[in-house]
C-alpha cells in the first residue's frame, strides 16, 4: 500500500477512535463548571496534550505498523464503554474513551509506539471525571487527598515521557497486559464486597415531628438544594431537637436521572468541610437492623459532626454507593437519607447514641402507625 494513503487511513482510523470520548465532552464540560471537585481536571486534559507532544517527538523516526493486539484492546475497552452507557455511569465512558483511543495507536503504529504514548494517556485518564471523588474515597483509610495524588500521576508520567524520549525503554507485551488484568482483577475483587452490602429496608417517615423526646418541624429546600437535587421527586428537610442537641435530617426520593444523588462525602467537600473517617456500621434497632455509613468531619466553623447515610429501596437498603449503583433502576423506588448531630466534647459515642435512639424511636412509631392503618377496616 502507498505509504502516503496508509498515513491517511491511520489518520483517519484515529480520528474515529477518538469519537467515543469527543462524545462524551459536552458532559466533561458541564461537570468541570458545576462539581468543585472535577473543576481542576481541565488541567489534567491540558497537560495530556503537552505530554502528548513530549511523546510524539518520540516516536516520530519509528517505523510503524499495525498490531492486532491493538484491535483486541479496542473491542474490550468498547464493551465497557457500551457498559457505562448501558448503567448511566460516566466516568466508566469516558474512562473507555480514553482507552479506545489509546489502544488505537497499538492497532496503527504498533506496541512500540503505543508504550511510548502511553504516559500522555494516564494523564487524559486523570481528566475523567469523578475521579477525584474516587480516588479520595479509595484513598481515605491513608487520608490521601485524590489533587495531590492526580498532581504526583501527573509529574510521574511527565518524567517517565521524557525518559522514553532519550531511552526508549519497551516492556513486553505478554508481561504489561498480565500485570494490567491482574490489577483490574484485584481491584474488581476488592470492591465487590462493597458491591453487594445489603440490610433490612429502611424508609422512615419524619412527617409526624414527634417522636417520644424529638421535637422537630419540616424546613423549606434552599433554592441551593432545589437546584443540587434538581429532578428528585421529593425533597424533604427537617430539624429536631432532643434533650440534649439537634438532629437535622435530608431526605430524598429519587427521580430517574441517578446523577442527581451524590455521596454525602461529596456534598460535604464541596462546601468546604474537613472529613475525618468514613466507614460503615451496623445498627440494631426494635424493628430491624441496618447498616449505614458514619462519616465524622468538621463543619466549616471547625466544630465536630457526625453524619449516617443509606440508601434504601422498599426491598432493601445499602450504605453503599457502589452497591447503591449496581442495583440502581429508574423504573424502581428508591431513597437516599442524611442524618446529622453535633459531637460534643469529642464524645463520639454519644453522638452515636443519640441518632440510634431517635432512629429507634421513629422506626418504632412508623411501625406501630403502620399496624393502626392495617387493622382499620378498608371501605
Amino acid at each position: 500500500m502507498n505509504k502516503s494513503l496508509k498515513n491517511t487511513l491511520f489518520g483517519l482510523g484515529m480520528l474515529v477512535a477518538c469519537l467515543p470520548y469527543a462524545c462524551k465532552l459536552p458532559y466533561i464540560t458541564t461537570a468541570w463548571k458545576q462539581s468543585p471537585l472535577d473543576s481542576h481536571d481541565w488541567i489534567f486534559l491540558l497537560m495530556g496534550f503537552v505530554t502528548l507532544g513530549i511523546t510524539l517527538f518520540g516516536i516520530r523516526r519509528k517505523e510503524v505498523h499495525h498490531d492486532w493486539t491493538g484491535l483486541l484492546l479496542m473491542a474490550v475497552f468498547a464493551i465497557m464503554y457500551v457498559i457505562g452507557l448501558i448503567k448511566d455511569i460516566h466516568a466508566i465512558s469516558i474512562m473507555a474513551g480514553v482507552l479506545i483511543a489509546a489502544s488505537a495507536t497499538c492497532l496503527f503504529w504498533g506496541w512500540e509506539c503505543f508504550i511510548i504514548l502511553l504516559p500522555a494517556f494516564v494523564v487524559f485518564c486523570l481528566s475523567v471525571t469523578s475521579t477525584s471523588y474516587w480516588i479520595t474515597y479509595l484513598l481515605s483509610p491513608i487520608g490521601l487527598k485524590s489533587l495531590p495524588v492526580k498532581i504526583f500521576l501527573m509529574v510521574v508520567a511527565i518524567v517517565i515521557a521524557i525518559i522514553q524520549y532519550r531511552v526508549h525503554f519497551i516492556p513486553k507485551k505478554q508481561s504489561t497486559i498480565f500485570v494490567c488484568v491482574l490489577c483490574f482483577a484485584v481491584l474488581f475483587v476488592g470492591l465487590q464486597k462493597e458491591a453487594h452490602i445489603k440490610s433490612a429496608a429502611f424508609i422512615p417517615d419524619f412527617s409526624s415531628g414527634m417522636f417520644k423526646n424529638a421535637k422537630g418541624y419540616a424546613l423549606d429546600p434552599t433554592p441551593g438544594d432545589l437546584q443540587f437535587f434538581e429532578g428528585s421527586k421529593k425533597l424533604e428537610k427537617y430539624t429536631f431537637g432532643t434533650d440534649d442537641s439537634v438532629i437535622g435530617i435530608l431526605g430524598i426520593e429519587l427521580g430517574t436521572n441517578v446523577h442527581q444523588i451524590h455521596p454525602p462525602t461529596h456534598c460535604l467537600r464541596t462546601q468546604g468541610t474537613t472529613i475525618l473517617s468514613e466507614k460503615l456500621q451496623t445498627v440494631e434497632f426494635r424493628f430491624a437492623q441496618i447498616t449505614i455509613t458514619e462519616i465524622n468531619y468538621l463543619n466549616t466553623s471547625n466544630n465536630p459532626m457526625l453524619c449516617w447515610y443509606w440508601y434504601s429501596s422498599p426491598q432493601f437498603s445499602t450504605p453503599s454507593l457502589i452497591s447503591f449503583r449496581r442495583h440502581w433502576n429508574p423504573k424502581h423506588e428508591w431513597h437516599s437519607y442524611q442524618i446529622t448531630t453535633p459531637i460534643y466534647s469529642n464524645d463520639l459515642s454519644k453522638a452515636r447514641e443519640r441518632l440510634k435512639v431517635f432512629l429507634g424511636d421513629v422506626a418504632e412509631e412508623n411501625s406501630s402507625k403502620a399496624s393502626k392503618e392495617a387493622q382499620q377496616p378498608s371501605n
